[in-house]
């Protein structure tokens, strides 16, 4: 099928050179990924078998809550389809906080069998893949994960979240419920830490999950790192990642070593100035609150099982004389994560 720009999907505002909104659920494209589209489909012409394939360019799911490593990952997979001659072209890449099906099949028609990137950080509709095995495209979901304690910090230091308990453990709540959703079905899961200390290395991983090769890692990493965008009133249309000021700030409230004048140089580097609420960071009786809420990812569920122990332990008495609770609400207790995470 052949590709006609500017398609439905592509936003407007980016194409007049305007900034339109951070949530915005339209495609922006660089002339770089433009440039790519249009040699991928002049590879297609040249083509002398006309044998179709019955596969297409899969779905790429990238899930995790900001300061995560998410837009990394995001990145990463973009410009892996971009440099690396997929079989199956570039990626449209989009940003959709809550995934339909609808999103989902009318952007790939949009795609012509390319492939979908797509950055996204809530649960989606229940029948979101329904179809995408059946039409040959199939999706593949990578999350990444960080301490939400750390996670939280970032989020206050820069302004993105009221410094509120009641809020932050709501937030967390809908965090940890997406996340568990997302790596039950997920191919690989990027740890915060690992990303930050040895990119090339998680490129190349990223890319052996992906099934392609990896022969411009270190040059996608170097990539990535520079993309820090100058635009003030939000993130970068297409990188989905946040202005180097804010990164610059963040790094002085966090007590980062660095000199003053490095710091005001690389502020400088732009037109644009951010200025980013410092608001204090989490206290140690808020950590211990989040903590003791089973907020670190990696120990959820072995707080639930302590969480049960105690409980059986401290109703012993009433369980085993069988009259106050029920049997079967003890076994779904005992038993069912969700259920035991409605009295947590």
């Amino acid at each position: 099928m052949e590709e006609i720009f500017p398609k439905l999907f592509d936003c407007p505002d980016y194409i007049q050179g305007k900034y339109c909104h951070a949530l915005c659920n339209y495609r922006h494209q660089t002339e770089e990924e433009k440039q790519a589209i249009e040699k991928y489909r002049e590879s297609l012409r040249l083509k002398l078998s006309t044998k179709k394939s019955n596969r297409f360019g899969a779905v790429y799911i990238i899930a995790g809550p900001e300061r995560s490593g998410a837009s990394w990952l995001f990145n990463a997979v973009r410009l892996l389809l971009i440099h690396q001659d997929s079989p199956f072209g570039p990626a449209d890449s989009y940003r959709l906080n809550h995934i339909t099906k609808n999103d989902i099949e009318t952007r790939l028609i949009e795609a012509c069998g390319r492939p979908l990137v797509v950055r996204t950080m809530r649960i989606p509709d229940s029948n979101w893949a329904e179809n995408l095995d059946q039409s040959g495209h199939g999706y593949i979901v990578f999350v990444s994960h960080r301490d939400l304690r750390d996670v939280i910090d970032d989020c206050l230091t820069i302004g993105w979240m009221k410094h509120d308990i009641g809020v932050i453990l709501s937030r967390l709540t809908a965090y940890m419920n997406a996340y568990e959703y997302w790596r039950s079905i997920a191919k690989g899961d990027f740890r915060y830490e690992s990303i930050h200390n040895e990119p090339v290395e998680q490129i190349k991983h990223l890319a052996r999950l992906m099934g392609i090769e990896s022969i411009h890692a270190e040059h996608i990493s170097k990539e990535i790192n520079s993309l820090r965008p100058g635009q003030a009133i939000g993130p970068d249309q297409v990188t989905k990642m946040w202005p180097a000021q804010r990164v610059i700030e963040a790094s002085r409230a966090n007590g980062d070593d660095k000199d003053d004048k490095e710091m005001d140089d690389k502020a400088h580097e732009t037109a644009t100035v951010v200025v980013v609420p410092r608001q204090a960071k989490l206290s140690e009786s808020e950590r211990k609150i989040i903590r003791d809420a089973h907020c670190d990812y990696h120990d959820r569920y072995g707080y639930v099982e302590a969480f049960r122990k105690a409980i059986n332990e401290h109703f012993s008495k009433q369980i085993s004389n069988g009259e106050e609770y029920d049997v079967c609400d003890i076994k779904r207790f005992n038993e069912i994560n969700e259920y035991t995470f409605m009295f947590i």
